[in-house]
């Protein structure tokens, strides 16, 4: 009969991971940089820090705790174990006279995908004993192992290989003997364990304007998407890293407080070591600082409708022919903010747009757009059309007398011309004056004049270029005159 005892020896050898210990407080950090308070990491509004301490800024080691590999197989010099399912009926055996062998239960633990090699000094023979003191030594294995592979020995080594994939419970029993009398089975326990894998950093990236602060919560922080195989929490214990162009304050649950150096634009990073069970892995957070979006620019614009007349002006020479993002951005009309007063207008968001004025109105009509990039900027400008005369008499027209009306402008001559052309023209010097060539379509060519000029008579060239030096093609074309709410134009003729 085995005998029982309230005290029983256990051997127990577990290949686990060792968790590493925290203090939560900093570590040093390198010269010149500087890691904040956690109750107020940074003037600008903080976090609320609910969870996680500080992170400590370490230099750059990761130290791993990791699963002590499994020895190699044992080589014993003394008999390798036989399976004898015959040596005893459940866990029982034979007691012949004197007083047999005691045997106790012994207790492993082997990671799921390794082997478990035990030699004779821990082995199951260990804590077994004649209460005689006559030598104890294994003379059968009883019940083989059933999930996995089992070398046993006489002197209660052995080795110990669970079938791939395998996790749980699994044991043998062994038979032993003081060389005179057959004792109990003794069973050996086996607990396959998964193997601790290391946590699986993730890097992140984040943008942020220049010098404005960056606060990101927990719930978007670095260790979002990091994660461990094995279930074991995930925290945040050191910054081996720290950024280059600006502070941080990172915490052990994954938020933090970034701000970039003043007037820093571009990439700075930090890293970031993570810990589960012992195991650690490192990843790399990137932040991309970049200058705050610019306004589009919108310039004026200027056109020529005939009166009684109409304009069809195409995308190439409409509003946005002109304008331009400073940022490169797309951008586009969102908005007639100010329509025409004396016509008919239909625009577009690519620019182009259609002017009728009223039947026999001739003078200034104005309208205003505003433009918008795809990241909410805008800007606004006036377009002016000057609604003129579509013919002049074949005959040059002479300016008036200077004491009667001072406003005014000849027929430009020679006309038609090739490769200048001389314009006169007079004005009283209480407005700012602007002459302008349009094309036929009504299309901005070039600007002659645009500024305060004193009362009186000026002249002024056209060499058949426009505002690009570009020579214009051979045709017609219209010169406006305009100062204040005077105006006046002339069709000339250009020949090559």
């Amino acid at each position: 009969m085995r005998r029982m005892f309230s005290l029983c020896a256990l051997v127990v050898m577990s290949v686990v991971g060792v968790a590493a210990a925290s203090t939560g407080n900093p570590l040093p950090v390198r010269e010149g940089a500087s890691i904040p308070a956690p109750q107020a990491p940074r003037a600008q509004p903080p976090l609320d820090i609910t969870g996680g301490e500080l992170l400590p800024v370490g230099d750059g080691s990761m130290p791993v705790a990791r699963p002590e590999p499994a020895p190699h197989a044992v080589e014993s010099t003394v008999g390798q174990l036989p399976f004898d399912e015959a040596a005893g009926s459940g866990r029982q055996s034979s007691d012949k006279s004197g007083a047999a062998p005691q045997v106790m239960d012994d207790h492993f633990t082997v990671q799921a995908g390794s082997t478990l090699a035990i030699a004779a000094a821990a082995g199951f023979l260990v804590n077994d004993y004649d209460p005689e003191g006559d030598a104890v030594i294994a003379t059968a294995i009883s019940h083989f192992v059933d999930n996995g592979s089992l070398s046993a020995f006489t002197d209660g080594s052995f080795n110990y290989t669970p079938v791939a994939g395998f996790t749980g419970y699994d044991y043998f029993d062994y038979q032993v003997t003081d060389g005179t009398n057959n004792a109990e089975i003794g069973r050996v326990h086996f607990h396959v364990v998964a193997t601790d894998r290391p946590p699986l950093a993730l890097g992140e990236a984040y943008a942020v304007v220049m010098n404005a602060p960056l606060a990101i919560a927990a719930a978007a922080g670095f260790l979002v998407n990091d994660f461990d195989p094995d279930g074991d929490a995930v925290a945040a214990i050191t910054i081996p890293d720290d950024v280059d162009h600006g502070i941080l304050a990172a915490y052990t649950d994954g938020q933090f407080t970034y701000t970039p150096n003043p007037n820093f634009t571009g990439t700075d990073s930090f890293s970031y070591q993570i810990s589960a069970n012992g195991l650690s892995a490192i990843a790399t957070v990137t932040l991309t600082v970049y200058e705050p979006n610019r306004a589009p620019i919108a310039t004026a614009d200027y056109y020529y409708a005939p009166i009684s007349g109409s304009i069809a002006i195409p995308v190439a020479a409409g509003l946005f022919r002109n304008d331009f993002d400073p940022d490169g951005d797309v951008f586009f009309a969102t908005i007639i903010s100010d329509l025409v007063d004396y016509g008919t207008l239909l625009a577009y968001t690519d620019g182009h747009f259609s002017y009728t004025p009223t039947p026999g109105y001739s003078g200034i009509d104005r309208f205003t757009y505003q433009i918008g990039d795809v990241n909410g900027a805008s800007a606004s400008a006036t377009v002016t059309i000057f609604v003129g005369v579509t013919s002049d008499p074949a005959s040059p027209v002479p300016l008036p007398p200077a004491d009667g009306q001072r406003f005014g402008m000849s027929l430009p001559t020679p006309n038609p011309f090739n490769p200048t052309t001389r314009i006169d023209f007079r004005v009283d010097g209480t407005a700012r004056t602007a002459m302008r060539v349009f094309d036929l379509r009504g299309a901005l060519v070039r600007t002659l004049v645009d500024e305060d000029l004193p009362a009186g008579d000026h002249t002024v060239q056209w060499d058949g270029r426009d505002d690009q030096g570009v020579e214009m093609a051979s045709g017609a074309y219209f010169v406006a005159l305009v100062s204040g709410s005077d105006l006046t134009s002339r069709k000339i003729a250009l020949v090559k």
